[in-house]
């Protein structure tokens, strides 16, 4: 099971996704305000996920690289949905553990949505 999401590609082609997601991990929880560059930084990263790992990832076909190209998507979309409702107010420690709980239901989502388009695309491909 856990070969399933062994690296396959060479670390470089993950590096990108990764220091992407370390750093607005870093910027989100660094404060504890949200306030519009919160917001602003959720939008961005939805955008750079979906318009360039998301192809990206399809095309790898490697399950470590979804994994971090959903958990990119859902950071962000967790990110902006927190802004809006949390906008200007101290966040607590419990409600750090609901978001995490959130976050990875968004990713798990995210991660199947990818996985079914996979099977979708590999089955229109003509064989030889």
């Amino acid at each position: 099971m856990i070969s399933k999401f062994k690296p396959t590609l060479e670390s470089s082609k993950y590096e990108g996704l990764i220091t992407i997601f370390a750093i607005i991990l870093t910027v989100e929880y660094s404060s504890e305000i949200y306030d519009l560059w919160d917001i602003f930084l959720g939008l961005l990263v939805i955008y750079i996920g979906i318009f360039k790992y998301w192809d990206e990832a399809k095309k790898k076909k490697d399950n470590f690289y979804y994994i971090l190209t959903t958990n990119l998507i859902g950071l962000g979309i967790l990110n902006f949905i927190n802004s809006i409702i949390s906008f200007g107010e101290k966040y607590s420690c419990l409600g750090d553990n609901i978001n995490f709980g959130i976050f990875i239901v968004i990713s798990l989502i995210l991660y199947m949505i990818i996985s079914i388009e996979k099977h979708t695309d590999n089955s229109n491909t003509p064989k030889n």
